[in-house]
């Protein structure tokens, strides 16, 4: 996530981010394929930038629970979707905006990227939106995928193998 946010941060300083982390400290170690964690992650994170655009913020908060996973909620202050568009931006290719004009270029495949990756790992991602409010994203990885204590050295090593 902070490999992520330093890329994605155009070389900001912490103090004038405008991506803010909560990441406890004793967060478990996750399973992940490395490379598709952080498609994933730069992905929502770069529409939340895109679609907030005077003075971009956006929040990344992990959270684990004992037996539930690692849930990942990315939330910015844009533009927002109702319900509507938010199922289509979910499908590859879809635009919320899709005129020849509209003021957001991409090409709508950055969150049907993400999901198929999540659900790759055995995971969800949801959305939540509201127009001229913002959206938060949810990414929530299994128990499975949790790596803690005594485990840590081998989720090192096998960080890249999904």
């Amino acid at each position: 996530i902070n490999i992520c946010r330093g890329l994605l941060d155009e070389g900001r300083s912490s103090e004038h981010s405008c991506i803010q982390t909560d990441i406890p400290a004793e967060t478990p170690a996750l399973l992940a394929d490395e490379l598709a964690f952080r498609k994933i992650i730069s992905n929502i994170i770069d529409n939340g930038m895109k679609f907030s655009p005077d003075n971009p913020e956006v929040d990344v908060f992990v959270r684990s629970e004992a037996g539930q996973g690692i849930t990942i909620s990315i939330q910015d202050y844009g533009i927002g979707m109702g319900p509507e568009e938010i199922a289509g931006a979910l499908q590859p290719f879809a635009q919320v905006d899709s005129s020849l004009s509209r003021k957001f270029q991409g090409t709508g495949l950055g969150l049907s990227i993400a999901k198929a990756l999540m659900e790759l790992h055995g995971g969800t991602l949801t959305l939540e939106s509201e127009p001229e409010v913002g959206t938060i994203v949810q990414l929530n990885f299994p128990q499975d995928r949790v790596r803690s204590g005594e485990g840590i050295e081998q989720a090192e090593d096998l960080q890249a193998i999904g």
